[in-house]
């Protein structure tokens, strides 16, 4: 599932709208945009730059994957198939 850049953009740019705790539970679409780049990062082993890298493939600056990362909490070790 490779959803386009067009549409992860539009994903950040309403989470943006309406800032929200960290706790509470994420939306469909919060839901969604981590799993996806979760699935991303997987088929890199955790590349996030670089010609193969996931930043690459979704369409996005290397700071901007991983600024949503961290947002999401999301971390390279989480999904690397490398040392799993």
């Amino acid at each position: 599932m490779h959803l386009p850049p067009v549409l992860i953009h539009a994903i950040h740019d309403r989470e943006y709208e309406g800032r929200r705790p960290a706790d509470q539970q994420d939306t469909g679409e919060a839901f969604a945009m981590r799993e996806h780049i979760r699935e991303v990062l997987r088929e890199t082993n955790g590349v996030v730059a670089g010609p193969r890298g996931a930043a690459l493939r979704l369409g996005l600056k290397r700071t901007t994957l991983l600024s949503r990362m961290k947002k999401l909490g999301i971390t390279t070790a989480d999904v690397s198939t490398v040392w799993n």
